[in-house]
């Protein structure tokens, strides 16, 4: 069981800064560092690979200020994957210990339930001898 209300909002939050980063790589890619040369398609491609530290090498800033931009883009998204990551695994991990707490707490109230009926069987199992003997 997980709550959608927690997990699922932080998961789009960190969804819709995943794709604004990305459109603002594409675009400064694009536009500003590689203008004329790189197509919206390269420039998105690029600040994937970029993003997620994959690096393939088959495109390549071409001056110093987008080198400059390239490992500041890829140092800000190693960050913010990190962080994405740190707050899901832990938003999953509460998720995981609420489920199991509850687990406990319906294991134990059967156990409970298990054993009054035991404790009621053997009291009135008892009487049951103890009238049986008096006559």
């Amino acid at each position: 069981f997980i709550p959608s209300s927690t997990i699922g909002s932080k998961l789009l939050r960190w969804s819709c800064a995943f794709i604004i980063y990305l459109i603002f790589g594409m675009l400064s890619f694009s536009f500003v560092f590689e203008k004329n040369q790189w197509t919206l398609i390269d420039a998105l491609y690029f600040s994937v690979v970029t993003f997620v530290t994959v690096g393939y090498g088959d495109l390549t800033p071409s001056n110093h200020a987008s080198r400059m931009f390239a490992a500041t883009y890829g140092l800000v998204g190693i960050f913010i994957l990190g962080t994405a990551i740190g707050v899901l695994s832990r938003n999953l991990f509460d998720a995981q210990s609420r489920a199991i707490e509850k687990a406990k707490e319906k294991a134990k109230e059967a156990v409970s339930s298990i054993f009054e009926g035991l404790a009621r069987r053997s009291r009135f199992g008892g009487e049951e001898e103890i009238e049986e003997e008096e006559e």
